[in-house]
């Protein structure tokens, strides 16, 4: 690659300025302040052979005889305790937060609850849960409940990626959601079928963002920001410096609103056959809709109560009592002798208040004498043992690969593989950690992993898989050049779920190939240093600080009064040669000019789709395909036989390093208390939880304390990256409820 020479700060300081926008096909232009946006975006392709979303696909690929035969016997000669009995269904709850790595914790004999054991809450999980569902010949089908979700689009993109999987195995997916809007309307379309409740259903109003802006209440109490940003985009801060929105930060917001969305409609049309025009009337339309008005457009197959539901999946796939002769060679052959063909089961029967009380009367009490006028019993309910919960599912095949044959994947610790490495959470030197404001990102714990990978002969790649808004300028730097000297010995490919922006991009372009999904927030090029003056506010209450020290910056954090012009500009001169360092590293890394790169850095957020027409990422995708494109780049044939009629499964090992324990780090673990060496942050722009592409808990940069829940997730976002003291939060609190 061709090292480019950098750029002094005056002469880049004169192209931010004589920047006004950025030329690129993503910007939306005269977008309103409020009220509708009709802007559509760009629809032309990518280029002559991509058309505007071209998502991977994950491709099913059914086992061979003797795979199969091989997994029959694997699943006989379980323990007793592992086995499934007959045919199930799996059952599972997606909601909530969905992280990028595992949580599960215990054995098969945990004792957990049902619920506990129903709840899928990371994307390894479900990944794990739909592959190894489509080839176990015991699997008749999932049936999932989604819940409100609190994630990004990316993550969505894999699970629907997961599910697509799934069905292409001829297997059924029932969906049923109480109550949600378009994300997890997004995600029902994955299912073969979709159920929603009598007074629930999807309330479809289209999407909005709303920005908080403090400075007016620091100014009333005595508190003044001084924040330093490089890049006419990078507007983290904004929330504490400004009253209103800036025009930078309204035409990013609105870009990324408008790239969604856009994705959103296209995404729905496709999947229901419907014209964009018919999509877009939901928006449009008046009036509340009804759970019926939704099966009657064709939003969902009918309207129902989970027990309704679960009747009907039960119904669909009853089955013959079977002889325990039949039952041997059906284990051994796949021959189902107790299948039924239940056509008349298509669709689960629509809820009607009449037929309810028809058939299920009011108890009545008549002379004294207590009569059942009901002819309904107690029938056997779903959750039987033909229903199984996903978590214990995962359980009984916590080495599912070693048991299944022809996944896509395959869990080992043993021969040649590829490495997966999970880099998740706010960047910060030191210990990864589960501190008091939530998950980090260590410098040293993630420099630990990289090693491993590059010692162990037997990893041919690396996939690093980046879910972190960013921190440390320091950290990222340190973890960036054992990137560097990894990629130097074998292929690293850089996956991007929901963010890898700031410093989670300054990750990404030490790699090899970026691969990011189409709605991945990445980009955030730029720089922010920051600190509190509250020399007003503690006059007001009384309160006198008295500094002692010897060194000319040596009060330079000091939030008892404001910085000298000497220390502001001293302040400024270390902001820009972070800026410079990382804009001329992501120059070189993505072979552009410093003067390209800065055109399309300063700060910006972008959505993978967009990162991939400006050059910031090579490919759209998730795991798999970065797996994929880490297998080319290594020439590692993995004794691949072209003419075997096998399954190929390619063998991967997840690397992982035990965080410490919530609530308290263990020694060593790192804090989010900004260090005098380390206050240069590569943190990315409010903008991409404000916009609802990525979410703070998806992310793990929350566990605040319960007297702070009422603050937007702005606020919440500069508390866990330790940007605003939670003690001088306490005190605007306080004087709050005074």
């Amino acid at each position: 690659r061709v090292i480019h020479s950098s750029i002094s700060q005056n002469s880049m300081k004169s192209q931010l300025q004589t920047i006004d926008s950025i030329n690129t096909e993503s910007l939306a232009i005269s977008v309103p302040s409020n009220g509708l946006i009709s802007y559509i975006g760009n629809t032309t392709p990518l280029s002559d052979n991509h058309e505007r979303w071209g998502s991977h696909s994950l491709i099913f690929k059914p086992a061979s005889a003797a795979q199969l035969t091989i997994t029959r016997l694997n699943l006989f000669k379980q323990w007793p305790w592992k086995k499934i009995k007959g045919k199930v269904i799996i059952k599972a709850k997606i909601g909530g937060e969905i992280l990028l790595e595992s949580q599960s914790s215990g054995g098969l004999f945990n004792l957990g609850s049902q619920s506990d054991q129903l709840n899928l809450q990371s994307i390894t999980d479900i990944q794990n849960m739909f592959q190894l569902a489509a080839h176990d010949p015991r699997v008749l089908g999932v049936f999932i409940e989604i819940d409100r979700v609190a994630s990004g689009y990316a993550k969505l993109i894999e699970i629907r990626r997961a599910m697509n999987y799934f069905r292409q195995s001829n297997k059924t997916i029932y969906g049923y959601c109480a109550s949600g809007s378009e994300k997890e309307f997004y995600l029902s379309l994955g299912c073969d079928e979709i159920y929603i409740p009598p007074e629930g259903g999807f309330d479809l109003r289209g999407f909005s963002a709303s920005a908080s802006f403090f400075r007016g209440i620091f100014d009333n109490i005595g508190i003044e920001p001084q924040v330093q940003r490089i890049g006419k985009y990078k507007s983290f801060g904004d929330t504490f410096n400004r009253t209103s929105i800036s025009e930078a930060q309204r035409e990013v917001i609105s870009a990324l609103i408008l790239e969604a969305s856009d994705y959103w409609v296209d995404s729905v049309s496709k999947d229901l056959n419907k014209s964009r025009s018919d999509v877009l009337s939901l928006w449009s339309e008046t009036g509340v809709r009804s759970a019926d008005d939704l099966k009657e457009k064709g939003l969902v197959t009918g309207v129902s109560y989970v027990d309704m539901v679960e009747e009907h999946i039960r119904n669909k796939h009853r089955r013959l009592n079977v002889n325990i002769f039949q039952k041997i060679v059906s284990f051994f052959t796949g021959i189902d002798y107790g299948f039924i063909d239940n056509k008349s089961n298509e669709v689960a029967a629509s809820y009607n208040l009449t037929d309810d009380f028809i058939q299920q009367p009011r108890r009545s009490i008549d002379h004294n004498q207590i009569s059942l006028n009901s002819s309904a019993s107690q029938s056997n309910k779903f959750e039987d043992p033909s229903a199984l919960p996903a978590g214990l599912y995962l359980r009984k095949l916590k080495f599912g690969s070693r048991i299944i044959q022809g996944l896509p994947l395959k869990e080992t610790r043993v021969g040649p593989r590829v490495a997966v490495i999970n880099a998740v959470g706010g960047i910060n030197t030191g210990k990864s950690g589960n501190g008091p404001t939530g998950k980090t990102l260590g410098s040293d714990s993630l420099i630990g992993l990289i090693r491993e990978a590059r010692r162990d002969s037997n990893i041919k790649a690396v996939v690093l898989r980046i879910d972190s808004p960013g921190g440390s300028a320091l950290a990222s730097d340190l973890m960036w050049r054992e990137l560097r000297k990894l990629s130097k010995e074998k292929p690293v490919v850089a996956s991007q779920v929901d963010v890898a922006a700031s410093g989670g991009y300054y990750l990404s372009m030490a790699c090899d190939q970026i691969v990011s999904e189409e709605l991945s927030v990445t980009g955030s090029i730029g720089v922010v240093t920051s600190k509190f003056n509250a020399a007003e506010l503690n006059k007001k209450i009384g309160l006198n600080v008295e500094t002692i020290s010897r060194g000319r910056y040596a009060e330079i954090l000091s939030t008892s009064r404001a910085f000298t012009d000497e220390e502001e500009k001293y302040f400024e001169s270390g902001a820009w040669q972070a800026y410079e360092s990382f804009i001329t590293k992501a120059a070189s890394s993505r072979n552009m000019t410093v003067g390209a790169m800065n055109e399309v850095a300063q700060g910006r957020v972008w959505t993978g789709r967009q990162a991939l027409s400006i050059g910031l990422v090579d490919q759209i995708g998730g795991l798999h395909k970065s797996i994929e494109i880490a297998i080319q780049l290594s020439n590692y044939t993995f004794n691949r036989n072209p003419s075997s009629k096998n399954t190929f499964s390619i063998p991967i090992q997840t690397l992982r390093e035990p965080r410490s324990g919530f609530p308290f780090p263990l020694p060593g673990a790192s804090s989010q208390l900004s260090k005098s060496s380390d206050v240069i942050k590569y943190l990315a722009d409010e903008a991409i939880f404000i916009s609802g592409l990525a979410s703070l808990e998806s992310l793990q940069l929350t566990g605040l304390s319960t007297e702070f829940s009422w603050l937007p997730s702005e606020v919440v976002y500069w508390l866990s990256t330790g940007q605003l003291p939670q003690s001088l939060l306490k005190i605007i609190t306080e004087i709050s409820k005074l």
